[in-house]
C-alpha cells in the first residue's frame, strides 16, 4: 500500500469543488507607501509577500516585464521635483539597475518586443503632447516612429500607452487629440505596424478609450473605456470588434493580462483606496490584493511567464531589502463551481 498516495488522494476528495486555483505568477506594481515617493513593488498574484524592489531618492513608476521574466523596465526620476526621466532596466530580484537610455527626457510606459532586444515607449516633446519612440535594450538613442495621422490645423495628436502585440509584427496604443480635451469622446486605441505605418483606428470615437493591453494569445486587446454602455474595462477583438464590458464597476483601469490569459490585473477604487485587484477574463471573481494599505497602489504588470512564489524569506536569496512578510488575501469575491 502507497500510504503518501493515498493520503493525497483522501485529502483532494475532502478538497470542496468550490475552491478557486491562485492564479500563476508574480504581479508588480507602484506604491507610495514609503510614504514619500513612488516605488515600484512586487507580489505573489495572490497578494502575499508584497516587497518592495526600489529605494532611489526620486521615484520609479511604470514597470513592465521581459518576455523571459527575468527583466524589469521601468521610469526612474532620479531628480526628485523635476520632470525629468530615464529608462532604466533592473533583474527581477530589484538588482543590476542599468539606465537604458543616453539622455534625460520625459518618458513613459516602456515595454519590451516580444523577442526583448527592443524597448517601445513614449516621450512628452511638447506641453499636452506625446509621440512614440524605441531604443535598443541595450542602450542608446530612443528613435521616434512617425505616425501618419492627418490632424486639422491648429490640432495636435498625442500618442501614448504603447503595448506590443505577442507575435511583434502589431503595436496598439492610446490616441488623443489636444482638441478633444475636456470633452466626452476623449481618446481612442489604435494599432499599427511596429515602423508606426499601417496606422488603424480601433475603436469608434464615441466615448472615451485607453490603457490598451494585448491577451497573451494575441486574441483579445484589454482597455479602460467610458461609453454609452458602460464604464470600466472593455475586451475587443485585434481588429476592433467584439466590443463588451468586463467589469461591473465605474473605477476599473490600467488592465494587465496573466500569462495564461485566465486572468486580469487592474487598478480600481471601488473599496474607497486605490489599489490593485484582479478579476477572471470574463470579468468574474474581483480580488482586491493591496487592500488599503497605501493611499495609490497602481500600474500592476502581470508576469509574462510563470514564475515561482516569492520566498517567504528573502534575505538568504538575494532580493532587495526584505519587508515584512505580508499574509495572503486570496478571497474571491464569488467562488464558481469547478467542473
Amino acid at each position: 500500500m502507497n500510504l503518501p498516495s493515498t493520503l493525497t488522494l483522501i485529502v483532494a476528495l475532502m478538497i470542496p469543488a468550490t475552491i478557486v486555483a491562485q492564479p500563476p505568477g508574480q504581479i508588480l506594481f507602484v506604491s507610495n507607501r514609503d510614504g514619500q515617493f513612488s516605488k515600484i513593488w512586487l507580489m505573489n498574484a495572490n497578494g502575499s509577500q508584497q516587497t518592495q524592489l526600489t529605494f532611489g531618492e526620486g521615484s520609479e513608476t511604470d514597470p513592465a516585464w521581459s518576455p523571459e521574466g527575468e527583466r524589469i523596465v521601468y521610469v526612474s526620476n532620479p531628480v526628485p521635483g523635476s520632470q525629468a526621466t530615464q529608462i532604466v532596466v533592473m533583474n527581477r530580484r530589484g538588482g543590476g539597475q542599468r539606465i537604458v537610455t543616453s539622455k534625460l527626457g520625459v518618458y513613459r510606459h516602456p515595454e519590451f518586443s516580444p523577442d526583448g532586444s527592443q524597448i517601445l515607449l513614449s516621450k512628452q516633446v511638447a506641453e499636452n503632447e506625446t509621440e512614440l519612440y524605441v531604443v535598443a535594450t541595450a542602450g542608446g538613442e530612443p528613435r521616434h516612429l512617425p505616425m501618419p495621422l492627418s490632424v486639422a490645423a491648429g490640432d495636435r495628436a498625442s500618442f501614448d500607452q504603447p503595448t506590443w502585440a505577442p507575435d511583434g509584427l502589431t503595436i496598439a496604443f492610446w490616441v488623443w487629440r489636444r482638441s478633444e480635451l475636456g470633452t466626452p469622446n476623449f481618446g481612442n486605441v489604435y494599432r499599427a505596424g511596429p515602423d508606426g505605418q499601417d496606422l488603424t483606428r480601433l475603436t469608434d470615437g464615441i466615448g472615451s478609450h485607453r490603457d490598451p493591453a494585448w491577451s497573451p494569445d494575441g486574441t483579445h486587446i484589454a482597455f479602460y473605456a467610458k461609453r454609452p454602455e458602460g464604464e470600466g474595462i472593455f475586451l475587443m477583438d485585434p481588429d476592433g470588434r467584439g466590443l463588451r464590458l468586463l467589469s461591473t464597476s465605474a473605477v476599473d483601469w490600467a488592465p494587465s493580462w496573466s500569462p495564461d490569459g485566465e486572468w486580469i490585473t487592474f487598478v480600481s477604487t471601488r473599496d474607497g483606496s486605490q489599489d490593485v485587484f484582479i478579476m477572471r477574463a470574463d470579468g468574474t471573481d474581483a480580488v482586491n490584493l493591496t487592500e488599503g494599505v497605501a493611499p495609490a497602489d497602481r500600474s500592476p504588470s502581470w508576469s509574462s511567464v510563470v514564475l515561482p512564489q516569492i520566498p517567504t524569506s528573502l534575505q538568504a536569496t538575494g532580493w532587495a531589502e526584505a519587508k515584512k512578510p505580508r499574509r495572503s488575501l486570496w478571497k474571491p469575491l464569488r467562488q464558481r463551481e469547478e467542473r
